[in-house]
């Protein structure tokens, strides 16, 4: 890296007040989420993993099959 220098531009998309959500039990009409537990974040994760897997598995059966495709047409053509 030549330049080691990050520049960091922030530009606000919309403004206005933050609030909390509040749950049933403090008057407000919104679900109360409470913090994910460590299994809860390691189920999330395997299955992000999975989805991430089976994504990848579709993109090489689609890229085998175009790649047969094409030696296909070469073995006809030659």
């Amino acid at each position: 890296i030549s330049n080691p220098n990050l520049t960091l531009i922030y530009v606000p998309t919309v403004y206005g007040d933050v609030a909390q959500s509040l749950g049933p039990e403090s008057g407000g009409n919104a679900p109360y989420l409470m913090p994910l537990s460590r299994e809860d974040i390691l189920a999330e994760q395997l299955d992000e993993q999975y989805r991430a897997l089976e994504q990848l598995r579709a993109e090489q059966a689609r890229l085998r099959e175009q790649m047969e495709r094409l030696r296909r047409k070469v073995d006809s053509a030659g």
